[in-house]
């Protein structure tokens, strides 16, 4: 007999969100966290665990096999663009997509059916997947946990693939000063400029040519759009750091 799907309140989802951040940020454990939401909404265990691990798995754009109902995953979306920005919710984008791969490979294997609102989420939310502008190096997203780069997919020219990961991974370690100019967009912006900066792959991928494993401390840096521009103009591969802080320095200097 198949076993009932328990509703879900969607204050429950609210709660859930809030330990959820909070087993995030260490100040409660994953199993306190699913008890609290147990004894408040009278939910089984399991399905307690679905929304605290959902949300965790998000947040890393890992892959989550327990189901979160449609309300509950565009609900833990929006908190995450709200709380992490853009970068946060193209990471929770990479794991619906895992997510939704997942289900779609289990209904080929045992024709089941298969959930199709994550598939429509996604493509809600298309519009965020690909870059406002795409620099050489740009980051898009590719399926791995590990940083894996430079495989070419044909879009309109080739292109290289990139891990959304290994660039908020970059910014982590780096942070959002720009690594040529020091422009900071949240002094001159406030909150408008808060976690915005593109990302500069030092060694450029169209030189690879092959996949390889990229180190986000040693091999990305954060980049303001203009110096990131002109690491880039007329040059093939890109312009050192060093050499576009020289150009400037020559006309700081006449």
């Amino acid at each position: 007999m198949t076993e009932k799907r328990q509703k879900v309140p969607k204050e429950a989802i609210h709660l859930a969100y809030s330990l959820g951040l909070q087993v995030l940020h260490n100040h409660l454990s994953e199993d306190d966290a699913e008890d609290e939401l147990m004894r408040t909404f009278k939910i089984a265990k399991r399905t307690a665990g679905a929304y605290v691990n959902g949300l965790l798995k998000l947040l890393g754009g890992e892959l989550y096999v327990s189901t979160i109902n449609k309300y509950g995953t565009e609900y833990y979306l929006e908190q995450i663009k709200n709380d992490f920005g853009n970068e946060g919710l193209l990471l929770a984008l990479q794991a619906v997509n895992k997510h939704s791969e997942y289900f779609a490979e289990k209904k080929k294997e045992n024709g089941k059916p298969y959930i199709v609102y994550p598939a429509k989420i996604l493509k809600k939310y298309s519009h965020l997947l690909e870059p406002e502008i795409q620099y050489p190096d740009e980051i898009t997203e590719t399926p791995e946990t590990t940083y894996i780069e430079g495989t070419k997919k044909k879009v309109i020219v080739n292109s290289y693939e990139r891990d959304s990961a290994a660039r908020a991974k970059c910014l982590e370690i780096h942070g959002y000063l720009c690594s040529v100019c020091n422009f900071d967009f949240l002094k001159e912006y406030g909150e408008l400029g808060r976690n915005y900066i593109h990302v500069h792959h030092i060694i450029d991928l169209s030189t690879v040519g092959k996949e390889y494993e990229v180190d986000p401390k040693n091999d990305l840096i954060p980049v303001c759009p203009n110096c990131h521009s002109m690491l880039h103009r007329d040059a093939k591969p890109a312009r050192t750091v060093e050499e576009l802080q020289s150009i400037m320095q020559v006309l700081r200097d006449d």
